[in-house]
Protein backbone atom coordinates (compact mmCIF):
# COMPACT_ATOMS: atom_id res chain seq x y z
CA UNK A 1 0.00 0.00 0.00
CA UNK A 2 1.37 3.65 -0.72
CA UNK A 3 2.49 5.93 1.94
CA UNK A 4 -0.61 7.72 2.76
CA UNK A 5 1.23 10.52 4.55
CA UNK A 6 4.19 11.02 2.69
CA UNK A 7 4.96 14.55 0.92
CA UNK A 8 7.62 14.60 -1.92
CA UNK A 9 9.77 17.45 -3.14
CA UNK A 10 10.14 17.30 -6.67
CA UNK A 11 11.72 18.40 -10.36
CA UNK A 12 10.71 17.72 -13.81
CA UNK A 13 12.59 18.23 -16.85
CA UNK A 14 11.26 18.35 -20.53
CA UNK A 15 13.19 19.11 -23.90
CA UNK A 16 16.67 17.58 -23.49
CA UNK A 17 19.49 15.90 -26.13
CA UNK A 18 18.52 12.62 -25.16
CA UNK A 19 20.95 11.19 -27.85
CA UNK A 20 23.92 13.07 -26.59
CA UNK A 21 23.78 11.54 -22.83
CA UNK A 22 26.51 10.10 -21.26
CA UNK A 23 24.78 6.98 -19.38
CA UNK A 24 27.94 5.79 -17.54
CA UNK A 25 28.22 9.66 -16.30
CA UNK A 26 24.64 9.85 -16.03
CA UNK A 27 24.58 6.77 -13.25
CA UNK A 28 27.59 7.92 -11.49
CA UNK A 29 25.63 11.62 -11.23
CA UNK A 30 22.59 9.15 -9.70
CA UNK A 31 24.12 7.46 -7.73
CA UNK A 32 26.33 10.48 -6.13
CA UNK A 33 22.73 12.41 -5.22
CA UNK A 34 21.53 9.42 -3.15
CA UNK A 35 25.17 9.08 -1.63
CA UNK A 36 24.92 12.81 -0.63
CA UNK A 37 21.87 11.86 1.39
CA UNK A 38 23.56 8.51 3.15
CA UNK A 39 21.37 6.41 1.18
CA UNK A 40 21.78 4.25 -1.71
CA UNK A 41 18.70 3.19 -4.30
CA UNK A 42 17.51 -0.50 -3.66
CA UNK A 43 15.73 -0.73 -7.26
CA UNK A 44 16.68 -0.01 -10.72
CA UNK A 45 14.40 -0.48 -13.91
CA UNK A 46 16.00 -0.02 -17.18
CA UNK A 47 14.14 -0.14 -19.97
CA UNK A 48 15.66 -0.07 -24.22
CA UNK A 49 16.66 -2.20 -26.59
CA UNK A 50 18.89 -4.67 -25.01
CA UNK A 51 16.77 -4.58 -21.76
CA UNK A 52 13.27 -5.15 -22.63
CA UNK A 53 9.63 -3.37 -21.96
CA UNK A 54 9.02 -4.69 -18.08
CA UNK A 55 7.54 -2.66 -15.40
CA UNK A 56 9.37 -4.45 -13.06
CA UNK A 57 12.05 -3.17 -11.20
CA UNK A 58 15.81 -5.23 -10.40
CA UNK A 59 17.44 -5.29 -7.08
CA UNK A 60 21.11 -2.79 -7.32
CA UNK A 61 22.92 -5.34 -7.99
CA UNK A 62 21.31 -7.35 -10.96
CA UNK A 63 19.97 -4.06 -12.33
CA UNK A 64 23.91 -2.79 -12.46
CA UNK A 65 25.17 -5.72 -13.84
CA UNK A 66 22.80 -5.78 -16.65
CA UNK A 67 24.00 -1.86 -17.18
CA UNK A 68 27.43 -3.21 -17.68
CA UNK A 69 26.87 -6.03 -19.88
CA UNK A 70 25.40 -4.25 -22.43
CA UNK A 71 28.21 -0.97 -21.66
CA UNK A 72 25.02 1.49 -20.82
CA UNK A 73 23.97 1.29 -24.21
CA UNK A 74 20.99 1.11 -26.03
CA UNK A 75 18.55 2.88 -22.92
CA UNK A 76 15.12 4.33 -23.24
CA UNK A 77 14.23 4.69 -19.63
CA UNK A 78 16.26 4.18 -16.55
CA UNK A 79 15.06 4.91 -12.98
CA UNK A 80 16.64 4.02 -9.76
CA UNK A 81 14.70 4.41 -6.76
CA UNK A 82 14.75 3.58 -2.97
CA UNK A 83 11.58 2.10 -1.24
CA UNK A 84 10.45 1.98 2.39
CA UNK A 85 12.07 -1.50 3.56
CA UNK A 86 9.45 -4.26 3.37
CA UNK A 87 7.33 -1.91 1.05
CA UNK A 88 5.03 -4.01 -1.55
CA UNK A 89 4.13 -1.42 -3.70
CA UNK A 90 7.22 -0.26 -6.20
CA UNK A 91 6.01 3.03 -5.83
CA UNK A 92 6.40 3.25 -2.33
CA UNK A 93 9.62 4.83 -2.62
CA UNK A 94 12.23 7.28 -0.58
CA UNK A 95 13.50 8.97 -3.37
CA UNK A 96 13.92 8.16 -6.86
CA UNK A 97 15.15 9.58 -10.22
CA UNK A 98 13.80 8.52 -13.26
CA UNK A 99 14.50 9.62 -17.22
CA UNK A 100 13.10 8.92 -20.74
CA UNK A 101 12.49 9.09 -24.19
CA UNK A 102 11.45 6.84 -26.59
CA UNK A 103 10.70 8.91 -29.52
CA UNK A 104 13.77 10.74 -31.71
CA UNK A 105 11.58 14.10 -30.78
CA UNK A 106 13.88 15.69 -27.83
CA UNK A 107 10.91 17.98 -26.73
CA UNK A 108 8.99 14.04 -25.26
CA UNK A 109 12.21 13.66 -23.29
CA UNK A 110 11.74 14.10 -19.84
CA UNK A 111 13.38 13.04 -16.41
CA UNK A 112 12.35 13.37 -12.80
CA UNK A 113 14.10 13.72 -9.76
CA UNK A 114 11.76 12.98 -6.45
CA UNK A 115 12.58 12.57 -2.98
CA UNK A 116 10.78 13.00 0.63
CA UNK A 117 10.72 16.11 2.18
CA UNK A 118 11.63 15.22 5.43
CA UNK A 119 15.20 14.28 3.46
CA UNK A 120 15.10 17.43 1.42
CA UNK A 121 13.33 20.04 2.52
CA UNK A 122 12.42 22.71 -0.11
CA UNK A 123 15.46 25.03 -0.13
CA UNK A 124 15.78 27.59 -3.10
CA UNK A 125 19.34 26.46 -3.50
CA UNK A 126 19.88 23.17 -3.29
CA UNK A 127 16.94 22.43 -5.52
CA UNK A 128 19.04 24.80 -7.99
CA UNK A 129 21.95 23.11 -7.66
CA UNK A 130 19.89 19.63 -8.00
CA UNK A 131 18.59 21.14 -11.32
CA UNK A 132 22.03 22.32 -12.70
CA UNK A 133 23.47 18.66 -12.25
CA UNK A 134 20.63 17.55 -14.36
CA UNK A 135 21.16 20.39 -16.75
CA UNK A 136 25.28 19.44 -16.93
CA UNK A 137 23.98 15.67 -17.32
CA UNK A 138 21.64 16.26 -20.18
CA UNK A 139 21.25 20.31 -21.14
CA UNK A 140 17.80 20.29 -20.59
CA UNK A 141 16.06 23.38 -21.56
CA UNK A 142 12.70 23.23 -19.13
CA UNK A 143 11.64 22.32 -15.68
CA UNK A 144 9.91 23.14 -12.82
CA UNK A 145 9.84 22.12 -8.93
CA UNK A 146 6.69 20.75 -7.18
CA UNK A 147 5.35 19.71 -4.13
CA UNK A 148 3.06 16.52 -3.88
CA UNK A 149 1.55 13.59 -1.21
CA UNK A 150 3.22 10.43 -2.52
CA UNK A 151 -0.07 8.99 -2.39
CA UNK A 152 -1.20 11.13 -5.48
CA UNK A 153 1.58 9.24 -7.67
CA UNK A 154 3.82 12.03 -7.19
CA UNK A 155 6.86 11.15 -9.54
CA UNK A 156 3.72 10.70 -12.61
CA UNK A 157 2.70 14.48 -12.62
CA UNK A 158 5.66 14.87 -14.61
CA UNK A 159 3.76 13.39 -17.42
CA UNK A 160 0.14 16.00 -16.50
CA UNK A 161 -0.64 13.53 -13.53
CA UNK A 162 -1.92 10.13 -12.58
CA UNK A 163 -5.65 10.96 -13.61
CA UNK A 164 -7.35 8.15 -10.75
CA UNK A 165 -5.48 11.24 -8.11
CA UNK A 166 -6.82 14.47 -9.81
CA UNK A 167 -9.31 16.78 -9.37
CA UNK A 168 -11.53 17.86 -11.91
CA UNK A 169 -9.31 20.85 -12.88
CA UNK A 170 -5.97 19.22 -12.87
CA UNK A 171 -7.62 16.28 -15.10
CA UNK A 172 -8.18 19.40 -17.22
CA UNK A 173 -4.96 20.78 -17.24
CA UNK A 174 -3.54 16.76 -17.62
CA UNK A 175 -5.36 16.83 -20.98
CA UNK A 176 -3.47 19.79 -22.19
CA UNK A 177 -0.12 18.60 -21.20
CA UNK A 178 -0.27 16.13 -22.08
CA UNK A 179 -1.62 16.50 -25.51
CA UNK A 180 0.53 19.19 -26.10
CA UNK A 181 3.72 16.41 -26.50
CA UNK A 182 1.01 13.62 -28.41
CA UNK A 183 0.16 16.52 -30.93
CA UNK A 184 3.93 17.85 -30.97
CA UNK A 185 2.17 21.54 -29.88
CA UNK A 186 5.15 22.01 -27.17
CA UNK A 187 8.02 24.22 -28.57
CA UNK A 188 10.56 25.42 -26.92
CA UNK A 189 9.87 28.48 -24.88
CA UNK A 190 6.61 27.26 -23.84
CA UNK A 191 5.42 26.85 -20.35
CA UNK A 192 3.29 24.43 -18.66
CA UNK A 193 2.62 26.73 -15.71
CA UNK A 194 3.71 29.22 -12.99
CA UNK A 195 5.64 27.35 -10.07
CA UNK A 196 7.44 28.03 -7.03
CA UNK A 197 10.54 27.11 -8.93
CA UNK A 198 11.09 27.02 -12.70
CA UNK A 199 13.92 26.40 -14.73
CA UNK A 200 14.56 28.33 -18.34
CA UNK A 201 16.29 28.58 -21.08
CA UNK A 202 17.18 31.66 -23.67
CA UNK A 203 14.15 30.87 -25.56
CA UNK A 204 12.01 31.30 -22.70
CA UNK A 205 13.55 34.78 -21.38
CA UNK A 206 13.67 36.00 -24.61
CA UNK A 207 9.58 35.21 -25.70
CA UNK A 208 7.01 38.05 -26.09
CA UNK A 209 4.74 38.15 -23.49
CA UNK A 210 2.69 40.55 -24.38
CA UNK A 211 -0.98 39.38 -25.89
CA UNK A 212 -1.23 37.78 -28.66
CA UNK A 213 -2.69 40.27 -30.59
CA UNK A 214 -0.09 42.56 -29.66
CA UNK A 215 3.25 39.90 -30.49
CA UNK A 216 3.53 41.18 -34.50
CA UNK A 217 3.98 44.73 -33.63
CA UNK A 218 6.51 47.27 -32.63
CA UNK A 219 8.90 46.19 -29.93
CA UNK A 220 8.58 42.83 -27.74
CA UNK A 221 8.24 43.11 -24.07
CA UNK A 222 10.27 40.05 -23.00
CA UNK A 223 10.03 37.64 -20.32
CA UNK A 224 13.17 38.48 -18.93
CA UNK A 225 12.52 41.97 -18.69
CA UNK A 226 9.12 41.39 -17.26
CA UNK A 227 10.84 39.47 -14.50
CA UNK A 228 13.41 42.26 -13.44
CA UNK A 229 11.09 44.91 -13.55
CA UNK A 230 9.82 44.30 -10.27
CA UNK A 231 10.30 41.97 -6.87
CA UNK A 232 6.69 40.86 -7.30
CA UNK A 233 7.68 38.86 -10.61
CA UNK A 234 10.18 36.94 -8.64
CA UNK A 235 13.84 36.61 -8.88
CA UNK A 236 15.99 35.59 -12.19
CA UNK A 237 19.23 33.80 -11.57
CA UNK A 238 21.58 32.14 -13.85
CA UNK A 239 22.84 28.84 -13.14
CA UNK A 240 24.46 27.70 -16.12
CA UNK A 241 25.48 28.99 -19.41
CA UNK A 242 22.08 29.18 -21.25
CA UNK A 243 20.39 27.79 -17.57
CA UNK A 244 18.55 30.05 -15.60
CA UNK A 245 16.24 29.38 -12.30
CA UNK A 246 12.81 31.68 -11.72
CA UNK A 247 11.58 31.50 -7.86
CA UNK A 248 8.55 33.16 -8.18
CA UNK A 249 7.17 33.36 -4.10
CA UNK A 250 3.92 31.50 -3.40
CA UNK A 251 2.14 34.64 -2.94
CA UNK A 252 2.73 35.58 -6.40
CA UNK A 253 2.36 32.79 -8.56
CA UNK A 254 -0.96 33.25 -9.12
CA UNK A 255 -0.86 37.06 -10.09
CA UNK A 256 2.20 36.53 -12.20
CA UNK A 257 0.58 33.46 -13.80
CA UNK A 258 -2.38 35.66 -14.58
CA UNK A 259 -0.59 38.81 -16.35
CA UNK A 260 1.28 36.16 -18.67
CA UNK A 261 -1.49 33.87 -19.77
CA UNK A 262 -3.13 36.28 -22.86
CA UNK A 263 0.89 35.96 -24.39
CA UNK A 264 0.07 32.58 -25.25
CA UNK A 265 3.29 31.09 -22.97
CA UNK A 266 1.24 29.22 -20.41
CA UNK A 267 0.25 25.95 -22.23
CA UNK A 268 -1.76 24.84 -19.43
CA UNK A 269 -4.72 27.52 -19.05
Amino acid sequence: MRNQTRVCNCIAFHNFNYADINWRAWHEYCLSIFAKHNVIPNQVLVRGLHYGNSSKPKGLKAGLNKLEKFNFEGIEALDYSLKEEGAEDVDNVIMSIYISSRTKNPHSSKAVFCIDEKLEPFIQSNFEDLAAGFFNAAKVRYGYYYNRMLKDDASSYMFGGHISYLNPEEKRRFKIWSHAFIHEKYKTGDLRDIYKLNFLSREHLVRDIRHTDQQSSSTPITLESLINSSPVHGELKQLREGFWSWYVPDEYIESVRNALIPSGIILCV
